[in-house]
């Protein structure tokens, strides 16, 4: 069970095959690293910037202003480019996005 591709594996492992590695770069992370992790840049992000006096009384209400901060933070380029950057410092963004 352990050696058999998920369903999603196949489509990444076609498109890097046919050349997708020279658009992305790939990294290992260790199971857990937050420290390492963009991905905790932008919920950090959200929760201390865009969402920080927001109070929400049910949780759709909560989702629908979450939805409105994800939609105003990609239109900030060099924000989201911030959150790799702390992650990966050596990694140049100038090849593959121009903010507007």
């Amino acid at each position: 069970m352990g050696s058999t591709p998920r369903p999603s594996q196949s489509g990444h492992q076609d498109f890097l095959r046919a050349g997708g590695t020279r658009r992305i770069y790939l990294a290992q992370l260790p199971s857990y690293a937050p420290d390492l992790n963009p991905d905790e840049g932008v919920w950090n992000y959200l929760k201390r910037v865009e969402l920080s006096n927001v109070c929400c009384h049910h949780l759709t209400e909560l989702r629908a202003e979450l939805r409105k901060a994800i939609a105003r933070l990609r239109h900030k380029v060099s924000v989201i480019q911030g959150f790799t950057r702390q992650v990966y410092p050596d990694f140049a963004f100038s090849q593959f996005c121009q903010d507007q």
